[in-house]
């Protein structure tokens, strides 16, 4: 009897642990300023412009990969303008040739998921004056992208730098060209961070299909063999091409085919025809040249960011985790004057709204929801500092605060819609929120966030989250972790283990890691919501019988059914959706009719991180969303 009686207790205090509520001690990481305030490498003073520019802004620093086809290897570049502030290109705010400014534009790309950038570059700095410039911006471009790990630049010659060349009579082009292509081999691409590919650099091209150049002489008089790339899909057949790059067309652009999908889907065709080539797809938001100089008056409209979205999942129709895309080219970085950068952000044009109704917070939304990432809550006790709260999938509405339990007071809760990557993101006005008084207690111990209790992740792929434990009202003692509630597919663990905190101890530091397998699962089901719901409610019930039964037939019959319970709490939860099938990779293929893949939807799992010492324990819940 004493040792069903010692199994019963562990079970029951198991059960305890698992569905303990989260304590949560007010601690601000962030402010009200700082979530609302320019994040972006744009220069503060920079206003909207009427070509669609967005002043600088509160962007969302969500991976641009996000936005790319399931499993997508390809490698994200931006078109990057060396120019702004030599005085022939519109005040933007800020130098191109700033060391300072270029740090900052660089930090930014990284810090939005870009593996490099191709600069837009006008040939040997010995030129002109205004070339001079252009080299130095392009020069402090690759010193500060050899800081950056991974980070890749390379140039493209733009056919603006044979222009004074087509003027004078007598001058050769060609060899124009090849000496601008050998002072790139000697000044940049022997740079750590110069793009290269299966050994060699590579070099784009911009506009030379309307001059008339010797490409033989080119490719047997240029240093270091590079790969020749050129523009549209056309470039694939130009002379001594080593493949290709998309762009935009402004120029053909129909009511019909108002962002010329139809260019981009001739060149992705195209590119598969060509496996063996370097090629590079392209994504933009739109295009308006109406304040540009040489305006032409093209227009591609931005949609609110549907143009942005739209022209990231076109390469879904054509590559594939089995089929995978080389690269893809955002244009651009910051050419403000055609109204295609994103560097200062693309409005999705959404607002939000929040309000209270006792425990319950509920926000909604104007403008089109799928530009929301996720939203963001916070609570502040004085408007300026906050404290986040938990981060929810778009679709997410409502949270319930008295999960929290927040300590007793007055509060402004804050909801943000953070948007796709490089998106807008939006704050709430605040809405006011009383915390009930939680009853005091003795020594004992609490969680902490330092980096909120939410993750994205995709497929395959694995989070971490920073969490804390804190020693309250002068707790001493060893303090043991562990993650449940992990869906199939995924695995959750703390580290360490355990910690030892002492009464002088404010917090310790844990990581929770979070690693998904490929086909990892979605969240649980409605039935095994139900089970776990049912067994929450009657375990005590069957716990308190087995307690009062005499024969060890009905205890065992008893224990029996509660530990079936109990595994039911704690089991992984399976999808609701299947598994994706990926065939082998291999190299890609020509494709007669491209099919559109579906988008998955992303599934979210909530786990439970609890934190047990003798008798007491904690729990914190956090939310991971699994990109399939």
């Amino acid at each position: 009897m004493r040792r069903f009686n010692a199994v019963w207790t562990a079970l029951f205090v198991s059960l305890s642990f698992l569905l303990a509520s989260a304590q949560t001690p007010f601690k601000t990481t962030t402010t009200l300023t700082a979530e609302t305030a320019n994040n972006t490498s744009a220069t503060s003073s920079f206003t909207t412009q009427t070509n669609g520019n967005t002043g600088a802004n509160n962007i969302s620093k969500v991976s641009i990969r996000s936005l790319l086809y399931q499993g997508s290897t390809a490698k994200i570049y931006t078109h990057f303008m060396p120019w702004f502030g030599f005085g022939d290109h519109m005040n933007v705010g800020y130098t191109s040739n700033d060391a300072a400014q270029v740090q900052k534009q660089v930090v930014d790309m990284a810090s939005r998921g870009l593996d490099g950038t191709i600069v837009d570059w006008y040939g040997r700095g010995t030129m002109t004056p205004k070339y001079v410039f252009y080299d130095q911006a392009t020069t402090e471009l690759m010193h500060e992208a050899e800081q950056h790990a991974g980070f890749q630049f390379a140039i493209q010659h733009d056919a603006g730098a044979l222009k004074a060349c087509a003027a004078t009579s007598g001058c050769d082009m060609t060899q124009t060209l090849i000496d601008d292509l050998n002072y790139a081999f000697n000044a940049y691409e022997h740079s750590t961070a110069y793009l290269l590919f299966n050994g060699r650099p590579v070099v784009y091209f911009f506009g030379h299909e309307k001059y008339t150049l010797d490409w033989n002489r080119v490719r047997s008089s240029v240093a270091g063999n590079p790969l020749l790339i050129f523009r549209n899909a056309s470039g694939f057949q130009q002379s001594q091409s080593n493949g290709a790059f998309s762009w935009m067309a402004p120029e053909i652009a129909t009511s019909a085919d108002p962002i010329v999908l139809s260019y981009l889907d001739n060149f992705y065709k195209t590119a598969l025809s060509q496996p063996t080539t370097f090629s590079t797809g392209s994504a933009y938001k739109g295009f308006d040249d109406s304040l540009a100089a040489w305006t032409a008056h093209r227009l591609m409209p931005q949609d609110c960011g549907q143009t942005w979205l739209t022209t990231f999942a076109e390469s879904g129709k054509f590559y594939s985790a089995s089929r995978q895309m080389l690269g893809i080219q955002i244009t651009t970085w910051n050419d403000y004057e055609e109204g295609t950068e994103i560097e200062s952000g693309i409005d999705n044009c959404v607002t939000i709204s929040a309000s209270v109704s006792g425990q319950m917070a509920s926000w909604s939304i104007t403008g089109q929801a799928n530009t929301i990432d996720h939203y963001t809550v916070f609570a502040s006790q004085d408007g300026t500092d906050l404290m986040p709260l938990l981060d929810l999938p778009s679709g997410t509405m409502s949270l319930d605060l008295s999960q929290f339990q927040l300590p007793a007071g007055s509060y402004t809760i804050y909801v943000k819609a953070v948007g796709k990557a490089s998106m807008t993101n939006k704050m709430s006005a605040g809405a006011q929120f009383t915390a009930a008084t939680v009853p005091s207690t003795g020594p004992s111990f609490q969680f902490a966030t330092s980096g909120g209790t939410s993750a994205t992740v995709s497929a395959g792929q694995t989070a971490v989250l920073d969490l804390k434990i804190n020693s309250a009202n002068g707790f001493v003692g060893a303090v043991a972790f562990s993650c449940s509630g992990a869906p199939a597919g995924v695995t959750c663990s703390v580290n360490p283990g355990s910690i030892n905190l002492t009464a002088s101890s404010s917090s310790s530091p844990l990581s929770v890691t979070i690693a998904t397998s490929a086909n990892a699962g979605l969240s649980r089901s409605p039935f095994e919501r139900f089970t776990i719901l049912t067994g929450a409610i009657f375990l005590p019930v069957f716990g308190s019988i087995v307690f009062r039964h005499r024969r060890k037939a009905g205890q065992m019959i008893m224990l029996t059914l509660t530990l079936l319970m109990v595994l039911s709490l704690c089991a992984c939860g399976g999808g609701s959706g299947s598994a994706s099938q990926t065939a082998p990779t291999g190299s890609p293929t020509p494709m007669a009719t491209p099919t559109p893949s579906p988008t998955p939807t992303p599934s979210t799992a909530t786990m439970v991180v609890t934190a047990v010492s003798g008798s007491q324990s904690t729990s914190i819940p956090i939310t991971v969303t699994i990109q399939p």
